[in-house]
Order: structure tokens, then C-alpha cells, then sequence
């Protein structure tokens, strides 16, 4: 990468999707502390015309570079959409109440590059978004999305008669009233202070049918024999983290990095009990 006087200089196809990843990442940052980076004609048009230039320079010597390259951006879809969702929450647009629907549209595309949205996917962007905004301004709770309905005295009873103990009181509540539940967007942070990072939630376990989020499959099933007895499974984070509740002891809630081989050494707290660790996920919230 060479500088001269009109700037810097890109010379090598290993620089451009580097330039590409690190575009990719600012624009969807969900802590940025410029917003205008997410969604501005600048970003917009520097993004477009980065993975133009890939596809274009890869398609010269492999023309199915066109179609992988078409590929990925569509699974990147359902990433891009949560991420704008969830700065679009953080940070409203200026006047957007008073926007005309061309305006709208024009946002969003900005927004979404080099994803582009078809005008019917931008409708259905725009009434998820405002649907949010109602959620949050009713002030619901810690912003769960209530996926399962609530949990039972007897649920919770026959779940921990299978673990063989009895969870605690400030946990128990939790499921009565939530039964777990993923966040309205990725909005939710997880903040770690040990390892200075801030991890997106993804899900809180609880008692259903469906295994994917269900606390008896992750510490009856999956996780059998790999996590001590007086730990516990309970929701998890971005990237293959996990929530433990320390339910011995002086209890806690811990971060492990499941991504990694269980070791006490390696797991983080991040409250003291779950009452806490909840009180300051909905200040974290709140502070959005």
C-alpha cells in the first residue's frame, strides 16, 4: 500500500478485502462513535464500490467468482439486518418521523450497502423497526422477546427433580415470568469487564420443547459431564459464548467462551447473582 499526494494507494487484492472486512465492520458497528459511518451517501457508495472492484477484478480469472461473491452477501443479509436494526435503535435518524417514504428509502439504503433491499424488503425493515420502538417506549421490561410463554411451578419443579438440585430464588422468578427469550435486537450487551469487551446477547434458556433453546438439552445433553455439577447452561452470547449460574457457593453469573474447553481459569463473572446480573443488562439497556 503505497502513499502519494493524492492519497493512499491500494496495490495488492489481499489489501482490497481487507479494506472490504474492515468497511464492513465500521458500517455495522453497533459501537460506533460515529453514526454517521453507518449510514451516510459516503459509506454507502465506498462500500458498494469496494465489493464492486472484487468482483469484478476476482471475475476476470474466474467467472464464478461473480455468483460466490453474490452468495455471500445474501447470507450476510439476515447479519446486516439485525445490525441496522439494532443502530437504527441506538441511534434514531435525524427527523425521521417527518421523512417522506423516498427519504426513508434512501436511509435504509444507505444503511444497508452494499446490501441492496428491494422496496418491499425496505417496507417490512421499516414497520420491524417502528414496532421495536413502540416495544422499548412501553418500557418492556428487559426488552425479551417472549418466545415460550412463561414457566410453571410445576416446569420449574420437574426441571430441577432432572438436574438434581434447586435453582435460585432470583433465577426461579426469571423463568416464571419469562421462561428465557432472545433480545429484541442485538441491542443487549454482555459486558466483560476482565477481557474489556461488550458481547452481543443472543438467547436466555428455558423450559420448552424446542431443544435449540431449551436449559434440560444444553446441561443434560450437550454438555453433560463437561461443566461442573455446580454450574449451569443458561442463555448464550455472540461468537459460541455461553451464560453460566453458579448455583453452589457464593452462586454468580460467569461468561465462558464455549468455543474453548471448559476451565475455571477461563470463565469470567459478570454478577454476582442473576437478580444483579439482570438489573444491570436492563441498565445497559436503558442507557441505548
Amino acid at each position: 500500500m503505497n502513499d502519494s499526494e493524492h492519497g493512499m494507494t491500494i496495490v495488492k487484492e489481499s489489501e482490497l478485502l481487507m479494506l472490504n472486512s474492515l468497511i464492513m465492520e465500521s458500517k455495522f458497528s453497533l459501537i460506533s462513535s460515529d453514526s454517521r459511518m453507518n449510514a451516510s451517501p459516503i459509506s454507502a457508495e465506498l462500500a458498494s464500490r469496494l465489493l464492486d472492484t472484487l468482483v469484478r477484478l476476482q471475475s476476470e480469472t474466474d467467472p464464478y467468482k461473480i455468483e460466490s461473491w453474490k452468495n455471500w452477501l445474501e447470507k450476510k443479509k439476515e447479519w446486516i439486518w439485525s445490525r441496522s436494526l439494532s443502530i437504527m435503535i441506538k441511534n434514531k435518524p435525524f427527523q425521521w418521523d417527518e421523512m417522506t417514504k423516498s427519504r426513508r428509502f434512501e436511509y435504509i439504503s444507505w444503511l444497508f450497502s452494499p446490501y441492496k433491499l428491494a422496496d418491499h424488503e425496505k417496507i417490512l425493515f421499516i414497520k420491524e423497526y417502528e414496532e421495536y420502538l413502540k416495544t422499548i417506549e412501553l418500557n418492556s421490561s428487559i426488552n425479551l422477546k417472549q418466545d415460550y410463554g412463561t414457566a410453571t411451578e410445576q416446569m420449574i419443579s420437574k426441571l430441577e427433580i432432572e438436574m438434581g438440585f434447586r435453582l435460585p430464588e432470583d433465577y426461579r422468578v426469571f423463568l416464571s415470568q419469562y421462561n428465557g427469550g432472545t433480545p429484541i435486537v442485538h441491542l443487549s450487551l454482555v459486558i466483560v469487564e476482565e477481557l474489556n469487551e461488550a458481547i452481543p446477547l443472543e438467547a436466555f434458556y428455558g423450559i420448552h420443547q424446542n431443544k435449540r433453546y431449551d436449559l434440560a438439552h444444553w446441561n443434560l445433553v450437550e454438555y453433560e459431564g463437561e461443566i461442573p455439577e455446580k454450574f449451569i447452561v443458561i442463555g448464550e452470547v455472540a461468537e459460541g459464548g455461553k451464560i453460566l449460574l453458579k448455583i453452589s457457593g457464593n452462586g454468580g453469573v460467569f461468561y465462558w467462551d464455549a468455543n474453548e474447553e471448559f476451565d475455571e481459569e477461563f470463565i469470567y463473572n459478570v454478577g454476582l447473582n442473576f437478580r444483579v446480573f439482570i438489573k444491570n443488562f436492563k441498565k445497559m439497556i436503558k442507557k441505548f
